[in-house]
């Protein structure tokens, strides 16, 4: 049957209405494109600009029957040479603020890349007239120390040392806090040279009756080959955000992690057994927190 007149006559508009839909897509899709660019290129600048130099502050408390009076403690990790104001001078009040009784290191505040590490030594320098300052290092300090930059090596542990900064090369250290017997140790190494390099020192260590904090830059330890170490607190970086992860009762990783009818909560960063669980690892790329308690021993980190 032949279209009349008027058929061919609204099929016509419809075409002509088609064809106009198209180029204004084709006309949009750049739009839209260019819009989606600077929306990622603002996200971008904002979290370089405000997120990265950004010092936020949250507290936890660890219990033990070990600690006899309350201890702070503030964690610093993955700075990589990053400074908050001149000088590190915001981040240093904001820790003279929180009055902590030790300060611990969990590594790479400097780069891989750097030739001048004057920022991260003069901090922690600065750091020793608030309290101790107890540096574990991390990958980059290692390249640093052995390899160095176009094969000039940089000794950032004896310049740490000059500043009063005690530098852990998988040992420990028994200190008195508050009246409190703590047992200090740094461990440098990753899954595959721990039995090389750290296995002999860190079964002396767990021998200590006193309170346990280790320090290690690989949190991965934490959960494979130190996951049944009798460690009271592990302290961590090297991720450059924040993870934590409460296995509690009804959660399906439960069964997994029950030990002996004890609870048992477990954080990448930050980690304690038998007493339940303590805060949460918080390195890196430039973004500081802290956690104190008002009692036991709490912790601060900055993944």
């Amino acid at each position: 049957m032949s279209r009349t007149l008027e058929e061919l006559r609204r099929e016509q508009i419809e075409e002509i209405q088609r064809r106009k839909r198209q180029k204004r897509s084709i006309r949009t899709a750049p739009a839209l494109f260019i819009l989606f660019l600077l929306t990622l290129l603002i996200i971008i600048f904002y979290n370089i600009l405000v997120v990265n130099r950004t010092i936020g502050i949250s507290f936890y408390t660890c219990p033990s029957p070990k600690i006899i009076a309350p201890v702070c403690l503030v964690q610093l990790s993955d700075l990589h040479s990053r400074q908050f104001g001149s000088g590190n001078q915001r981040l240093i009040e904001k820790i003279k603020e929180i009055g902590p009784d030790l300060i611990l290191i969990t590594g790479d505040m400097v780069n891989s890349t750097d030739t001048d590490v004057s920022a991260a030594v003069n901090l922690c320098g600065d750091l020793t007239e608030i309290a101790p300052v107890y540096y574990q290092y991390g990958n980059h300090e290692s390249i640093l120390m052995r390899y160095g930059k176009d094969g000039i090596k940089v000794p950032i542990d004896a310049y740490l040392e000059k500043k009063g900064v005690h530098f852990f090369y998988n040992d420990f250290v028994d200190i008195q806090v508050n009246g409190n017997e703590l047992a200090l140790m740094g461990i440098s190494v990753s899954e595959e040279n721990y039995e090389r390099w750290a296995a002999v020192s860190v079964e002396q260590f767990q021998k200590r009756e006193t309170y346990k904090i280790l320090l290690s830059h690989y949190p991965s330890l934490y959960y494979s080959t130190l996951s049944e170490a009798d460690i009271d607190l592990a302290l961590a970086g090297h991720y450059h955000r924040n993870i934590s992860q409460d296995f509690s009762e009804g959660r399906p990783e439960w069964e997994r992690y029950l030990t002996a009818a004890e609870s048992l909560w477990r954080s990448w960063g930050l980690w304690q057994r038998r007493n339940g669980f303590c805060g949460n690892w918080i390195p890196g790329s430039g973004t500081a927190r802290f956690r104190k308690s008002s009692r036991s021993v709490p912790t601060a980190s900055t993944f």
